[in-house]
Formats: structure tokens, sequence, C-alpha cells
């Protein structure tokens, strides 16, 4: 049963955090994309199938939202009448938190059963 939330009670606003410097995103931008041209796209994007039964991807790409750098990979839908042509699947994670606190970059890889694998994880 979920906790009932007591309306009485002065509950803190959460802080803001500071924005990540500029010189530090481009830097994460120019390194990601010279891995996704380098070692990604050649090994996992391929020509299309003739006649495709499984989803297959069309490309590989990165991104930042809020104050994490996803790597993601557009995919193409099989079959005669797809509802949508394509979608998109991020793939892993750079916590941007982490580059604040000039700690190891902590890397989150997404499962396809819906875990995560955290890279910098002691076990």
């Amino acid at each position: 049963m979920p906790r009932e939330i007591n309306r009485w009670a002065m509950y803190p606003r959460k802080t803001a955090t500071a924005s990540l410097p500029e010189v530090l995103k481009m830097e994460v931008t120019t390194k990601a994309n010279e891995l996704i041209e380098t070692g990604l796209k050649p090994k996992y994007i391929q020509p299309p199938p003739e006649n495709p039964q499984f989803n297959y991807i069309v490309d590989i790409y990165g991104k930042w939202y809020h104050k994490a750098f996803y790597f993601c990979a557009d995919y193409r839908v099989a079959g005669p009448h797809p509802i949508e042509p394509g979608f998109e699947a991020k793939f892993a994670t750079f916590s941007s938190l982490l580059y604040a606190l000039h700690q190891p970059v902590d890397t989150i890889i997404h499962r396809p059963d819906g875990g995560r694998v955290h890279r910098n994880d002691p076990r």
C-alpha cells in the first residue's frame, strides 16, 4: 500500500544543480562521435536485408538529454504494414554528474530484457 502524503508537512524543494561546462560537453560529444564512426557503425550497421523478418539498425548516434549523454540506435520495423516505420532505442548512458565531480565515468548499459548493467559496479 503506498504511503500517504501528509498535506500539512513542508517538503523541501529540489535544489537546482549547476549545468555542465560547454567545453566538457563538446569534448564528450567529439569523443563519442569518433567512437560511433570508427567502432560502432562499421560493426553494427549493415545493408538492409532483402526480406526482413526482424527489426534492423539503420543509424547509431549520440545525444544529450539533460545532464546525461545517450548512445542511441534508430531501427526500422520489419513487416509489410508497420504502425510506425521506425523507432529509437537508447542503449548506453554516460552520467554527467560524475563528469562534474571529476570522478570516473559511470557507464550504464541497457540490456534487452529491461535490466541495467553498471560498468563501475564493484561486483
